[in-house]
This record gives C-alpha cells, structure tokens and sequence, in this order.
C-alpha cells in the first residue's frame, strides 16, 4: 500500500481558535483538517475495494460467511497509510489502536470514526465516555474540544458529518450531540450539506449509569 505521496496540506490562515458551540467557526478553523480525512477515506475506499470487493471475497470464503469487518478495517488502515505519507502543516495525525485515527489541530482534536447507522456510534469504553462528555481535552485553553468526524459511504463515494458530542449514550438511545452536520467537498473547500441537525437531548454532565456501564475509572 502506498501513502499520500508527500502531499502537503497546508494550514487555514484561521489561527483564533474558535467557539466551540459556533459550527461555522468550527468548519472554518478545521478546514485542512476535514479535506485531509476526506482524502484519506476515499484512498482507503479504493484499497479496500480492490483488496476485499464483493469478488474477491467470494474468491476467499466461497460458501462461508467472510469476516464482515475485513473491508472497514482494511479501509481505516490504508487511511492511516495515506495519512502517513502527507505533510501536516499546522496539525497533527495520531494512529490509536485498531488503526483508529485523531486529527489535531490545537486545541480541537478529531476522531476519526465509521457510522453507525446514521451517525457517529456510542462510546464503548470509559475512555471514549470522557472524550464524548468533554472531560479529557487536549489543552485547557479557550476553544478546547473533542469532535467526532462519522464516515460512511454512499454511492460510491465517502459521506461525512462533523458533531460535537456533549455526553455518552447506549445503542438504544438517543444520541447526546451538542450539533451535527453533514460535509461537502468542493474545489478543496469544505461546506455544511443541509441543514444543520441539533439533538434534542442534550447533556453536559456525565450519567451516572452510562458511566458504571462503560467500565467507571477503569
């Protein structure tokens, strides 16, 4: 698998960090940022389809269910292979574990996940409970916060929404946003698709039960 080629982004002239509740702000503060993950997602669309398309897995599982998260982890993998071979001006790329994938540009930090169903999955561990209640921030400073860019893709091409969560959430509820919109990709700039979606139910502090069942201090 190949990098990104020493392609270089560079930083927007936004250097004021920006209002965290302001998703304007938001986008035009992570511009670079956002294009760089859209690019990286569609390298790894077309590695994971050339290396785990329907006819190749029927190729290796003939008669036998293939491992249904093949695709989706060969895909973050070769995004973070592209994301290896850029250079970064101004903000930082952070490999996690499962080839998981954070976008830095300071004091913001976006993590990088897959859709689930039709926004950004639930918190599964105590960890990730901290990061979408706002509590583990990257720098105590004005402008600070965690976001989460979901990816999934839709006729043929990625789809990708920016939000801010505001607390964890079980696979049953409903999702503790504090804003959410889809993203366009024209030209290399970066737009809101829509209308921009706020969640009804919104939390700034942490459930008790949430966090008992995310695993508490561990």
């Amino acid at each position: 698998m190949t990098g990104g080629g020493n392609l270089a982004y560079n930083i927007s002239m936004i250097t004021t960090p920006p209002d965290p509740h302001s998703p304007p702000e938001v986008l035009a503060y992570l511009q670079p940022v956002l294009q760089v993950a859209h690019d990286a997602i569609e390298h790894g669309m077309g590695v994971a389809d050339s290396l785990a398309g329907p006819q190749r897995l029927e190729t290796w599982f003939p008669n036998k269910c293939p491992d249904p998260w093949y695709w989706s982890h060969t895909l973050r993998c070769s995004a973070l292979d592209y994301l290896s071979g850029i250079l970064c001006d101004g903000f930082d790329v952070c490999a996690r574990r499962m080839s998981g994938i954070d976008l830095i540009k300071v004091p913001c930090v976006v993590r990088v996940y897959k859709a689930s169903g039709d926004g950004p999955p639930p918190p599964r561990s105590a960890t990730l409970l901290k990061y979408y209640s706002q509590l583990c921030l990257p720098l105590d400073m004005p402008g600070a916060a965690n976001y989460i860019l979901d990816w999934q893709i839709g006729d043929g091409f990625p789809v990708l929404a920016l939000s801010k969560p505001s607390g964890g959430w079980r696979f049953w509820q409903s999702r503790r946003l504090e804003w959410r919109s889809a993203l366009s990709f024209e030209d290399g700039v970066v737009k809101y698709r829509g209308e921009m979606e706020h969640e009804l139910l919104v939390k700034d502090v942490i459930d008790r039960d949430d966090w008992h069942a995310a695993g508490g201090d561990k």
